[in-house]
């Protein structure tokens, strides 16, 4: 049976393992901005305008997961084209920066045009993982988007994102626990020792 010390020691170097990934975490975002006015430009027919404007914000507290609206997809569509059987794809990588570190959201789309309706539908953008320092990685995934299609008008999206920020214990989280641990077996240790002399 563990005295009173060696179950202390327990519960403290377990609150520091959790601890060290459990504190809240502001993020700070922002984002580029892209405008594309040639969608459609291989052929004879007014081009589509696509325009992606940031939305750059603050998580105040992601060490829960949540999600925010970090851009806006914008679709002008012009007199459609009536002979379009092509349709061209797009890759557009966009910066993306939290707390100052840069990483890319690779925006892959396409532009389709039946004549009555002209459609730019997009493929989910693959997730990101920033190191945060100080035993912390902020996972960013990204919510699926739809279809922006219609007649001659406007359409607008928002792309979503989705942070988690996963706990990574430091070295000098390990060495406290192994410390405690360490402490622990010797309690144990004497406490079969004077439980024997007895």
């Amino acid at each position: 049976m563990f005295s009173l010390t060696a179950r202390a020691l327990i519960a403290s170097s377990a609150f520091a393992l959790l601890w060290s990934g459990a504190q809240a975490q502001s993020l700070t975002y922002s984002g580029e901005n892209f405008s594309s006015s040639s969608l459609g430009a291989d052929f004879p027919s007014p081009y589509d305008i696509f325009v992606y404007t940031s939305l750059p914000g603050t998580v105040v507290d992601a060490s829960v997961p949540t999600s925010a609206d970090i851009a806006l997809l914008t679709f002008v569509v012009g007199v459609n084209c009536t002979t379009c059987a092509q349709t061209p794809t797009y890759n557009t990588p966009l910066d993306f920066t939290v707390n100052g570190i840069t990483q890319q959201i690779d925006l892959q789309y396409q532009w389709t045009s039946t004549g009555p309706v002209d459609t730019l539908s997009f493929l989910t953008p693959s997730a990101l993982s920033f190191d945060l320092g100080g035993g912390s990685i902020l996972n960013v995934g990204f919510n699926t988007l739809s279809a922006l299609s219609g007649g001659v008008g406007i359409f607008s999206e928002k792309l979503t994102a989705n942070f988690t920020v996963t706990p990574v214990p430091e070295p000098s989280t390990y060495a406290l626990m192994f410390a405690g641990l360490g402490a622990i077996g010797f309690f144990v240790r004497r406490q079969r020792r004077t439980v024997d002399a007895r």
